[in-house]
């Protein structure tokens, strides 16, 4: 689902889960505390677009949250970013 893709991209680019450090993993997510890695780069239009798809993904509730759809059109919407070289 989207929700695990966002925090699998997050865990891939960050190096750790988007949940703050000092709760229980469980209850973090139960109650839908995210917290997303500050980075160097945060400027560069490639992190932004990830950036914005992970809190779009991140969102606790479903009906809220990117469907596959949304995720396409938004990938679409800023398909003059270049992910890799």
């Amino acid at each position: 689902d989207i929700w695990s893709f966002g925090v699998t991209l997050h865990v891939l680019r960050y190096g750790r889960f988007p949940f703050p450090p000092d709760y229980e993993l469980r209850s973090a997510i139960r109650e839908g505390r995210i917290e997303l890695s500050e980075v160097a780069c945060a400027g560069d239009a490639e992190e932004q677009v990830l950036r914005g798809f992970i809190e779009r993904a991140l969102v606790i509730a479903p009906d809220r949250r990117f469907t596959p759809h949304r995720l396409l059109r938004y990938l679409t919407k800023n398909k003059g970013v270049q992910f890799l070289d």
